[in-house]
């Protein structure tokens, strides 16, 4: 005789319910087993670089370097033919003048350049990537790159991020113009720089936010963002320099740069603005 439960039918599990829920939770661990092993990568290519740099520094300390540096400039000039510069630069070089050798530098390639951006944002943001000073920029002797684009860095990495990277990968100082990080008018200095990558710098400029896509920078505004890039230019010895401005907005920054520091201004028409700007 079968016996009733007291309590009611008994209700069986929902086997679907059960077996979403068994993936839902594998993936989670799967997921969380995911960062961890993307984080230790991300600290290994930190770790390797500054271990690299630390090394490559102690060899360019010897003087045996400074001689390979002789050597490479000496046959350079010797294969351009270029004797009375030869004969000039050998007897600065034997009297311990300054002779150039920086030029002849070896370059070697940021390792944290060819990983990708999401590793990237970790070295950088979560393990604290350290950003030099203002005096520890130096210049490379090319062109300097300011952008004025249309998004911050880290939005995405399309076009305007690769042609960024690109200029940096070829030893131009890049300062990528953040237009949603603004320091306020009673900021102690007139702006702030965040290093992104090697050769690569977020510029926050002080002055009064706007909306680049559907605001207008007016006189006053532009006025006070050209005096705080002003002190970029001079405080870190922009010479030569080219603006690219990738939103008609930045126009009356871009011009006062070109006014004010003879720069070279680019505009690179990133899309059909008024239809983008239409559509919802």
């Amino acid at each position: 005789m079968a016996l009733e439960n007291p309590t009611g039918p008994v209700e069986q599990p929902d086997s679907g319910a059960e077996s979403l829920a068994q993936r839902i939770a594998e993936r989670e661990r799967w997921e969380a087993r995911l960062a961890v092993e993307r984080r230790r990568f991300a600290q290994s290519c930190q770790e390797f670089d500054s271990r690299f740099k630390e090394l490559l520094a102690g060899y360019r300390s010897q003087r045996a370097w400074r001689v390979m540096l002789a050597i490479r400039k000496a046959y350079t000039l010797l294969a351009r033919r270029r004797w009375r510069g030869l004969l000039r630069w050998a007897g600065d070089f034997v009297r311990g003048r300054d002779s150039g050798l920086d030029d002849f530098e070896l370059a070697f390639p940021e390792i944290l350049n060819f990983v990708p951006q999401d590793l990237y944002q970790i070295v950088t943001h979560e393990l604290g990537s350290p950003s030099p000073g203002k005096r520890g920029i130096p210049s490379s002797g090319k062109y300097d790159v300011v952008i004025l684009g249309i998004i911050d860095f880290e939005s995405r990495f399309q076009r305007p991020q690769q042609m960024a990277v690109q200029f940096a990968r070829l030893g131009h100082r890049v300062f990528w113009v953040s237009v949603s990080r603004f320091l306020s008018k009673d900021y102690s200095k007139p702006f702030e720089l965040v290093q992104l990558r090697e050769n690569l710098w977020e510029v926050q400029l002080r002055g009064a936010p706007f909306d680049v896509y559907g605001g207008v920078l007016t006189p006053l505004s532009a006025g006070t963002l050209l005096d705080s890039i002003g002190h970029l230019y001079k405080e870190l010895g922009l010479a030569a320099s080219c603006v690219i401005l990738q939103f008609p907005t930045w126009r009356r920054l871009a011009l006062g740069i070109r006014e004010r520091f003879d720069a070279r201004v680019i505009y690179d028409c990133m899309d059909d603005w008024p239809k983008w700007l239409s559509e919802p």
